[in-house]
């Protein structure tokens, strides 16, 4: 069965605020990636969600990893955007806040804010094969609050 966009996770639901990268976070993050990991995974989650703000959904697809590309069309990907991640296409703010890496494989915290005001926390797993950054899952971490 394939999986889009979807993949288990795990949060807890602290009050406190997380502060970007270095610091503690309320989702119980180690932050093992490099800098330069965390630069290049946070360059290429950026560039996804500017893409999701153009009408053709090529543009955001084509930040998705070959493996995921391979197994998924665009026709797929953008059901799954507009009917499960519709905040991804009204974005008013992003940030990306923390990394954790095993393997060719990166874990990141980011947290986005709708144009209605509502935020929510995403998880975003990249792979880097052979050079190449792509995306090859996301899901809302938590569900939205009003903090």
């Amino acid at each position: 069965v394939l999986v889009l966009l979807i993949f288990t996770s795990a949060c807890s639901n602290k009050s406190e605020e997380p502060k970007p990268k270095d610091a503690v976070s309320t989702l119980d993050l180690q932050n093992n990636c490099s800098d330069s990991d965390f630069e290049e995974g946070s360059r290429w989650i950026k560039g996804q969600l500017k893409a999701f703000g153009d009408p053709n959904p090529s543009s955001a697809y084509g930040f998705a990893s070959a493996d995921f590309r391979a197994a998924n069309s665009i026709e797929d990907f953008t059901s799954i955007i507009v009917n499960q991640y519709p905040m991804l296409l009204d974005l008013e703010k992003f940030e990306i806040y923390s990394c954790d890496s095993a393997d060719n494989y990166f874990l990141f915290k980011v947290r986005i804010t709708g144009n209605d005001g509502t935020p929510y926390w995403m998880e975003y797993l990249l792979s880097r094969i052979d050079g190449a950054w792509g995306v090859d899952g996301a899901t809302v971490a938590n569900k939205p609050t009003n903090s």
